[in-house]
């Protein structure tokens, strides 16, 4: 009675210690450390079965490495280690399994690996998963050299391990034999094959399976793992299949991971994408009708001051038109900013058709990637410098040339459009000019930007940076 009292405090004191150290030392939810828990009385409930050496590993903050949280002790056996490794980092370089695991779910048995104390072990590693996230990994340690001497009974003991553990995990693992009968189903296969209409005890592998991959095609991929999706009701699941070969006899694992939710949300995704993509259609074809009629109204009007007007607001609904045409035609609410100001550029060369003499270029970073709202706004800004430079650099109309340059470095944009005409002050254009007025207000308020004006021996570049972020560039 004492004994088992003792037992029953020490298992106490040591599940404590984990609760602490994924607090101190991990990003893991409540949540998480309660599954934890269950996985510890597991581990506590078999340990005798176990005989070997048992922990719990999950991920550090900050870090690709995991540290030890639980360990069960082997029960006649010594253990491997002479000081307890709970606490310890278990490093990615010592124990590359654990780091995959973690990463890429999944298990792996008979890995090779180095403990803290610089002993050779084999493990078997197994996910512990929470809903959809991975959040540590159970493992076995096994002293290579023992294993070596005593294969048979190891494995005995690994099959058994390995049973009992399986009905705490969240996917569903059927084993079939050579003949394709059900041999072993976990806590999990059993709810699915009930789920199924499968009841009875004798079950065949095509009994559940049949209509996604009859069991002659299972035999003839035999030397493949592979993965595909099935469907049961409104169900759908990742299909995984591993093979196995001992003593010329065949099993197949199959692992069955509910991944509905998933599929529910790609779903959801597509309909918002394809919905959002109609909608910036719809918004660009408005635009174009509203340009549309201010285009009948300028040919009407008989007043030249009323044309120009006019010209310069059909221009700047179709900058902003522009990024709407290109939104319909890709997915996100990113752009590449370089075929917006093409576009733009393309629209005032068509307005101002009867300066053939002028030459307008156009020298973008493709890799600039920003949001919609970036675009539309550089795009109103870019093609309110080049209809300044057209209306006033070049009087005469002689031969000239403007340019629009944009580039990305380190944080930030920066943006220049010059020209080779008879050049002007800026600032007191500002007063006079509508479309320069907007220039400094965009720049200023939606950008956050600095507006910058250069007088050249050639004419004048106007220019404004400002700083981008994760949601505006790549």
């Amino acid at each position: 009675m004492e004994r088992l009292h003792e037992q029953s405090w020490l298992y106490m004191n040591n599940k404590k210690r984990m609760i602490e150290l994924c607090e101190e030392y991990t990003d893991l939810t409540k949540d998480d450390i309660g599954k934890l828990l269950q996985m510890a009385h597991a581990m506590d409930y078999i340990n005798e079965s176990i005989n070997c050496d048992a922990f719990i590993d999950v991920p550090v903050r900050n870090s690709n490495d995991s540290i030890v949280v639980y360990h069960v002790l082997p029960v006649t056996e010594p253990s491997l280690y002479k000081n307890s490794p709970v606490g310890q980092l278990a490093l990615k370089e010592n124990e590359p399994g654990v780091a995959e695991i973690i990463q890429n779910g999944g298990y792996l048995k008979g890995h090779k690996a180095f403990t803290q104390e610089n002993r050779v072990v084999l493990q078997d590693i197994f996910q512990i998963q929470n809903g959809d996230r991975i959040i540590g990994t159970y493992l076995t340690e096994i002293d290579l050299k023992k294993v070596v001497k005593n294969a048979r009974k190891e494995a005995q003991g690994k099959h058994l391990v390995d049973t009992e553990l399986n009905h705490f995990l969240d996917d569903a693992v059927l084993i079939f034999d050579e003949n394709g009968k059900l041999t072993f189903q976990n806590a999990k296969a059993e709810i699915l094959c009930g789920y199924f209409g499968i009841k009875h005890d004798d079950i065949h592998y095509d009994e559940l399976f049949k209509n996604d991959l009859p069991f002659a095609e299972l035999v003839e991929n035999q030397e493949d793992e592979f993965k595909l999706e099935i469907q049961k009701g409104n169900h759908h699941y990742s299909f995984k299949q591993i093979f196995f070969h001992d003593n010329e006899h065949f099993t197949y694992a199959i692992i069955l991971r509910d991944i509905t939710q998933l599929k529910q949300k790609e779903a959801e995704l597509v309909f918002k994408t394809v919905a959002i993509r109609e909608i910036h259609h719809r918004i660009k074809n408005n635009l174009q009708t509203v340009a549309s009629i201010l285009r009948m109204q300028s040919r009407r009007a008989e007043n030249d001051e009323a044309k120009e007007i006019l010209k310069d607001s059909v221009n700047r609904i179709l900058s902003i038109a522009t990024t709407h045409d290109v939104l319909a035609r890709q997915p996100g609410d990113e752009v590449e900013i370089n075929e917006v100001l093409r576009s733009i550029v393309t629209n005032i060369q068509r307005s101002y058709a009867g300066n053939n003499n002028i030459q307008l270029h156009l020298k973008v970073d493709e890799r600039i990637i920003v949001s919609s709202d970036v675009a539309t706004t550089v795009s109103l800004i870019v093609n309110e410098l080049v209809q300044n430079a057209y209306d006033h650099a070049f009087p005469e109309k002689e031969h000239g040339d403007v340019t629009v340059e944009m580039t990305k470095a380190n944080d930030s944009i920066h943006v220049s459009v010059r020209d080779n005409g008879v050049g002007f002050d800026i600032m007191e254009a500002m007063n006079t000019s509508l479309g320069l007025t907007i220039v400094k207000g965009y720049v200023e308020a939606k950008l956050k930007g600095t507006l910058q004006s250069h007088k050249q021996t050639e004419g004048t570049c106007i220019s404004f940076h400002f700083h981008c972020n994760a949601n505006t560039t790549k």
